[in-house]
Order: C-alpha cells, then sequence, then structure tokens
C-alpha cells in the first residue's frame, strides 16, 4: 500500500470513530424540557410579533428619529438598566459595584435630565453589570427549564 493511503485510511478511521462517539453520548446529554410545548408555542408567536410589528416599528424608528433624540432614549433605557444592575451586584454581595450604580443613577437621573444624558460616563463614574442569571449562579442555583416571554 502506498503511504498516501495509509495516511488517507487513518483519517478515516479517526473520523467514524469520532462520528460514532459522538453520535452515541448524543442523548446521555439531552433532558427533557418540561415547557417545550408552552415555549414553542410562544417562540412561534414572537416570530410573527417581530415580523410583522416590532421590525416596521424599529425600521420606522431608525429612519425617522434624529440622533440627539435616539441617543438620549437610550441612555434613558440606560439609567433604568442601572438599576437593576445596582439590584443584582447587591444580591450578588459586590457591594462596590452597586454603589457604583447606584451613583451612576443618582448622577445621571438629577444631572443627566432623568437620564437623558449621561453625566456620569463624562466624569468617569464606571458602568458595572450584573444581571440575575449571575446572581441566581453566585447563590449556587442550578439551571433548569426556562420559560420563554411573549415579546421578550
Amino acid at each position: 500500500m502506498s503511504k498516501v493511503f495509509k495516511v488517507a485510511r487513518r483519517v478515516w478511521i479517526h473520523l467514524i470513530c469520532t462520528l460514532l462517539f459522538v453520535a452515541g453520548t448524543a442523548g446521555a446529554y439531552a433532558t427533557e424540557d418540561p415547557l417545550e410545548g408552552v415555549n414553542r408555542k410562544i417562540f412561534s408567536f414572537n416570530m410573527q410579533a417581530d415580523r410583522w410589528l416590532v421590525k416596521p416599528v424599529a425600521t420606522a424608528y431608525a429612519k425617522v428619529t434624529p440622533k440627539p433624540v435616539k441617543r438620549g432614549i437610550t441612555n434613558a433605557l440606560e439609567n433604568i438598566r442601572d438599576v437593576n444592575y445596582a439590584v443584582n451586584a447587591l444580591l450578588q454581595g459586590r457591594l462596590k459595584d452597586a454603589a457604583m450604580s447606584v451613583t451612576r443613577v443618582a448622577v445621571n437621573t438629577t444631572a443627566g435630565v432623568a437620564g437623558l444624558i449621561d453625566v456620569a460616563s463624562k466624569i468617569g463614574v464606571q458602568k458595572q453589570y450584573a444581571d440575575f442569571g449571575q446572581t441566581l449562579a453566585s447563590w449556587h442555583v442550578p439551571s433548569g427549564p426556562y420559560v420563554m416571554l411573549p415579546l421578550f
């Protein structure tokens, strides 16, 4: 046998063994989703809502709204999100990060005209990130089934 044929045969053997291993272990990691039926219906609804409502509204918003107005809306929404970050950082025991987020909210809500202007970033108050998934993980809550929510 030629050297090329031996190498090719070895590659095919390794490929077949790998595929058999993957196929054999695929079911070992699968878990049953008790909410699959509901989640699939909500997913289907969300896809239709995105196609017929959310995307046209978002496209019109992007075309019509001036950039300074978009920036202000984004800043106000980020200011609200900072409240969420503060609560989750506090629940995780990250007191410094929670205080930083509370400071951002206070500065942006007052000096930033209800959060429309991001004054906190301009004066060096850094944004902190903490979400509920991190909070659950920090409390050692195991992962499990999830519920898909309409329009989220």
